[in-house]
């Protein structure tokens, strides 16, 4: 009987030994990692008006259309999460449980991803941030920034003239000639007696018809206005007139600057110059410009 009894107590030992080694090497594992993309993409999206509503983890494709060519516009977005885990610790009673660190500790990240398909290679940005859920601020970790070049490609103008259509251009010795349908006024360079300004009105066919011109040149594109030096050198010339445009479109402000004080002035250059031209002699037949003081005097 004692035999059996002693026996009984071992066996009894060894199985309280055998849970407890077992309960020793259990693992638990809490993951409390939060979902951020709703608020990632929201807050990426604000920093790009150019990209189309996007969901985290998306994509989109768009076509564009500029003249006789058509281009495709790939937009996506992704998002990453960086644990600062697993965290092993033991407790009091030599218990080993694996716990993952809590969501503050992580590192989140979302890029944004632009690439435009071309003929030969694509053109590609991205924007990678790294958000803070604790501010719900996005920070910029690294970026490639083509988005320019990928805009001016794509970037065409309304076979019709947009009902918001407007520009202005600055023009001669220190921008002093203006013409500005934004404010419906025409300035003119009495070069030793100032300026002088007078009401400026153009018809629906003049603006139409200068629409049609600077479509004819898509003015909207991005324009080469600086000449490539030659063996080194660019020539330059003083005095030197100077002109500022400021177009309007569907809501899209388009801006160009052209310096003369380079002597030869580049084909993009010379064709906003001929254009200004044009418009400027519109406003020379108008009675409100004729009527206006001569200029006086001259730039050295």
């Amino acid at each position: 009987m004692k035999k059996i009894y002693v026996l009984f107590i071992v066996i009894s030992f060894a199985l309280v030994g055998c849970s407890q080694e077992q309960k020793s090497q259990s693992v638990t594992t809490n993951s409390s990692l939060h979902n951020y993309d709703f608020e990632m993409i929201n807050e990426a999206l604000k920093n790009h008006p150019e990209f189309p509503k996007l969901n985290a983890n998306d994509s989109i494709t768009k076509e564009f259309e500029n003249g006789d060519n058509t281009f495709k516009v790939t937009y996506t977005s992704k998002t990453d999460a960086n644990l600062h885990g697993p965290t092993v610790t033991t407790d009091p009673k030599n218990r080993v449980s694996e716990v993952w660190t809590e969501e503050s500790s992580a590192d989140y990240y979302i890029t944004l991803i632009q690439e435009l398909e071309t003929d030969g290679d694509n053109v590609k940005s991205y924007w990678k941030y790294k958000y803070m859920p604790q501010t719900k601020e996005l920070g910029l970790v690294e970026s490639e920034d083509n988005s320019n070049v990928i805009s001016t490609t794509t970037r065409s103008m309304p076979k019709e003239m947009p009902t918001d259509f407007d520009f202005s251009i600055k023009f001669g010795v220190q921008k002093k000639n203006e013409i500005t349908t934004f404010e419906g006024t025409v300035t003119k360079d009495l070069i030793a007696d100032g300026t002088v300004s007078t009401e400026l009105t153009l018809t629906e066919e003049e603006m139409k018809d200068i629409y049609m011109k600077m479509k004819e040149i898509n003015i909207a594109e991005q324009k080469v206005l600086t000449p490539e030096p030659i063996n080194g050198a660019v020539c330059l010339q003083k005095p030197y007139e100077e002109e500022a445009w400021k177009i309007m479109i569907n809501g899209e402000t388009i801006t160009h600057f052209i310096s003369g004080e380079y002597c030869e002035p580049t084909n993009d250059a010379k064709q906003l110059i001929d254009l200004r031209k044009y418009v400027f002699n519109i406003i020379k037949n108008k009675d409100t410009f004729k009527s206006l003081p001569e200029s006086k005097g001259w730039y050295e």
